[in-house]
């Protein structure tokens, strides 16, 4: 019994020795590959910012710019990591082995996407926060602009030609409103299709998703058509309410408000409406309704799809036992439905809040009225329009800054990763 003991302590004190030693490898190489591979980010961003001045680099007698340097350098910070994490796994026990065994050849399948992540949204968003604490602008070069400098992320809530506050509350209202209607319209279709007894649902769920296919640019500028004074096909259909309200055609994209006295024109309910509620007089921003309907048109199939996705997935079972209790329609959607799609929906609306926060095609493509405009827009005139660079980068850090803490928020509050059943 004894000698069995002994065996035992032995085998595990020789795993803790292949683990600590797994470990101390993983440790090194982690920390070399992260050094090289930041030297390298260093390297290219100052290669970018100060171009010839940056200084060349020899390797085998070759000469090499400072961003290429940086690029080789990168490249090979990720090897050493994939090395490390390879020889990690290989010198594990057996049993180690063979639960990772496969992480050598998912490294090397996912490095492609990794490299492209690096190159394509990590270093663009370090040289988008580094800009920002500059005073990069047309007139002054990134090599001879300040740096660090918060002047331009002041400048974005304190200048007095910042219109930040009142584009932001636009951006919230914007947002929230194309979200209500999206969600509620893309539900409300979802189930609609995931009825038993409907016919044609394919045919129905495939021309539903088409708005969503196809490249929202496209879908943006044949709504910009469609929202044409004279000819467009929107008036063409208003027609005969025009007629009725004693209007003329409605312009859509350039003028900036309409009034809501037209009420005044339909019998009774007109007047009464207005003075009750409060709106006589009030202005409503024209080119502000025509991008909320051209952005709701491509996000409702996405919902759509969604919560078609959730409500399959919910079992039968629970609506027929609620069925037998006696409960409503109304009580299985609340208690049942609800409850249930929402792991699925939530993360959903989150991706499309952010999406319909940051939206661009829609707004630029469609209205040049610089009243209606979106944070995301603004920074994109500020830094080719304006020439203000570093402004432009600001709003983009602040952007990215709202966004991720509503996220996070969002996702700790709503508990959408947890399981309900």
């Amino acid at each position: 019994m004894s000698s069995k003991f002994t065996e035992l302590i032995e085998s595990i004190n020789i795993f803790n020795k292949i683990e600590r030693s797994s470990g101390y490898m993983w440790l090194t190489g982690a920390i070399l590959s992260f050094i090289v591979f930041i030297y390298g980010l260093v390297l290219l961003i100052k290669g970018v910012m100060y171009g010839n001045g940056a200084g060349t680099y020899k390797i085998a007698g070759l000469k090499l710019t400072a961003p290429a340097m940086g690029f080789i350098l990168i490249f090979i910070g990720l090897i050493v990591l994939f090395i490390t994490i390879t020889q990690t796994i290989h010198n594990s026990k057996e049993e180690f082995k063979r639960k990772y065994n496969n992480l050598g050849t998912a490294y090397v399948y996912t490095s492609p996407a990794i490299i492209g992540m690096v190159v394509l949204v990590f270093f663009p968003l370090v040289f988008g926060v580094w800009v920002a604490f500059t005073n990069y602008r047309i007139d002054i070069p990134l090599a001879k602009a300040n740096f660090p400098t918060l002047s331009r992320f002041l400048d974005v809530f304190t200048s007095k030609n910042s219109d930040f506050r009142d584009i932001f509350f636009t951006n919230i209202w914007w947002t929230v409103i194309n979200i209500v209607l999206a969600v509620s319209l893309g539900v409300m279709l979802a189930l609609i299709l995931n009825r038993e007894d409907m016919k044609l649902k394919k045919v129905y769920r495939t021309l539903l998703v088409l708005p969503w296919a196809v490249p929202n640019y496209v879908t943006a500028l044949m709504w910009k058509a469609m929202f044409q004074k004279e000819f467009g096909a929107v008036n063409q259909i208003l027609s005969p309410i025009y007629a009725m309200l004693h209007m003329d055609n409605l312009q859509w994209l350039s003028k900036s408000f309409i009034s809501l006295k037209f009420l005044d024109h339909i019998p009774y309910l007109g007047s009464l409406l207005i003075d009750a509620i409060g709106l006589k007089g009030y202005l409503v921003s024209l080119p502000f309704i025509a991008v909320v309907i051209v952005n709701v048109w491509l996000g409702f199939p996405f919902m759509m799809i969604v919560a078609l996705g959730g409500l399959q997935s919910i079992s039968k079972t629970f609506y027929e036992a609620a069925e037998i209790d006696g409960a409503t329609k109304f009580q299985m959607f609340k208690f049942i439905t609800v409850p249930l799609l929402k792991p699925t929906m939530i993360p959903a609306i989150i991706l499309s809040i952010i999406w319909t926060f940051n939206q661009f095609n829609v707004i630029y493509l469609i209205t040049t009225n610089d009243k209606m405009s979106l944070l995301v827009v603004s920074a994109y005139r500020e830094a080719f329009e304006k020439g203000r660079y570093s402004y432009a980068a600001a709003y983009s850090v602040i952007i990215f800054i709202i966004l991720a803490a509503y996220s996070i928020f969002t996702m700790k509050v709503s508990k959408a990763t947890e399981e309900v059943y």
